[in-house]
């Protein structure tokens, strides 16, 4: 792995976060225990980069938050961890991963919120939109840092989502022939 990000935090976390939306107080506590456990496990075994400890850090706050039953907004979640961070560390202000990791995730939290959210094609606009948010977030750092501007991430892109699309397409048509054909058997 070149950096650790919240997306594969958020893979390693995936079961215990649904298990949060549960009814029961027990299956919330377990939900909460596990994905504490299992967030600052894997950041621990990828040796605790700033980038990690931002996305364990705001997977245990909204864990904690949703066991509670706490309303909290991820813009909120976002604000915590960054200043718990530089509290905790005030040497992580000029540490340019740490800008852009911060950068991106605010650039697609608020990019998330104004279009996703308000929007029908929310899987398609969300698969495209995401990325490009994140790389506009980290524009104004990494330019001045690297002096340039990565052009390629929106095709390649596209042809990820492309190919997933054209998946999902696949495995919804298998469904509905399998569908069909038990219901006419």
């Amino acid at each position: 792995l070149l950096a650790v990000s919240g997306y594969h935090v958020g893979l390693i976390c995936f079961v215990p976060i649904v298990l949060l939306r549960s009814r029961r107080w027990m299956i919330r506590c377990i939900a909460l225990i596990m994905a504490l456990a299992c967030s600052w496990t894997f950041v621990a075994i990828c040796g605790l980069p700033p980038s990690a400890i931002r996305a364990a850090t705001m997977v245990g706050l909204y864990a904690i938050c949703n066991c509670l039953r706490l309303p909290i907004s991820s813009i909120q979640i976002w604000s915590a961890t960054c200043v718990g961070m530089m509290l905790w560390n005030p040497d992580l202000v000029f540490d340019v991963g740490t800008q852009l990791s911060f950068a991106a995730v605010l650039a697609i939290l608020l990019f998330v919120q104004v279009t996703v959210e308000t929007s029908r094609y929310k899987a398609i606009i969300g698969a495209i939109g995401v990325p490009i948010a994140a790389q506009l977030g980290t524009v104004f750092i990494a330019i001045p840092v690297f002096n340039l501007f990565p052009i390629f991430f929106l095709p390649f892109n596209i042809m990820h989502v492309s190919r997933m699309f054209l998946n999902e397409m696949r495995r919804s048509d298998a469904r509905a022939l399998h569908d069909f054909s038990a219901s006419s058997g």
